[in-house]
């Protein structure tokens, strides 16, 4: 609920970047990143095999069993971030099943491993860092940075590509917002309210990761 599909559409429209979204690949070692390799370019059918990066969106602590490999020269990583309250009613709005305590659960976990991962990569020029809001409203000045830190010959832009695989369910987001191949700066409106306390105690989250994230 952070903006990834998105952002994952901004990068795949760079040529030297291919991948789809989420892949669901389960990171132990090193050989997992030959299955990502071969899931990707059998997904897009696509028989070039001469980009770059790979790229998987990967959204659960459960995903990467074994964080070494994160230490990997050949890994790097883009961590993209929500603030709390579109984030939490976002949550609420696709899993109406899920209580209050349970989508803060969820985020504030989520946002404490990606803190852990930044310390175990401890390399700022393997990983970058942005917020949904940068993306949204400071996406030129982020795309340069971007672009600085993949090195890619061409930049990114607000207009993206729109895959076979877009709106898929289990792949990323499946709202049609997804398929306007550009970025809408105006926010969907939810009419789910989140507690002043569950505000209170994701924030302090918010801000510690952001924090963790963006140490030199």
């Amino acid at each position: 609920r952070s903006g990834s599909s998105l952002f994952s559409h901004i990068l795949n429209s760079n040529p030297e970047i291919i991948g789809y979204g989420e892949t669901h690949i389960n990171y132990q070692s090193e050989a997992d990143l030959k299955t990502l390799q071969f899931k990707v370019y059998w997904q897009l059918k696509n028989p070039q095999m001469r980009h770059t990066y790979i790229l998987d969106k990967i959204l659960h602590d459960h995903k990467i069993l074994n964080t070494e490999i994160l230490r990997s020269p050949d890994i790097f990583s883009i961590f993209l971030i929500r603030e709390p309250q579109k984030t939490l009613a976002s949550i609420l709005d696709i899993k109406p099943n899920w209580s209050e305590e349970k989508a803060v659960n969820y985020y504030c976990d989520r946002l404490e491993t990606l803190g852990d991962y930044a310390k175990i990569i401890s390399d700022k020029e393997r990983y970058f860092f942005l917020t949904y809001d940068q993306l949204i409203h400071n996406s030129e000045r982020i795309f340069l940075d971007l672009q600085n830190f993949l090195k890619t010959a061409s930049g990114f832009s607000e207009e993206y590509e729109i895959l076979k695989t877009t709106g898929k369910r289990g792949i990323g987001d499946s709202t049609e917002k997804i398929k306007a191949g550009r970025i809408i700066k105006s926010e969907r409106k939810l009419n789910i309210t989140i507690s002043p306390e569950a505000i209170t105690r994701a924030m302090e989250v918010f801000i510690k990761c952001q924090d963790q994230l963006s140490v030199k």
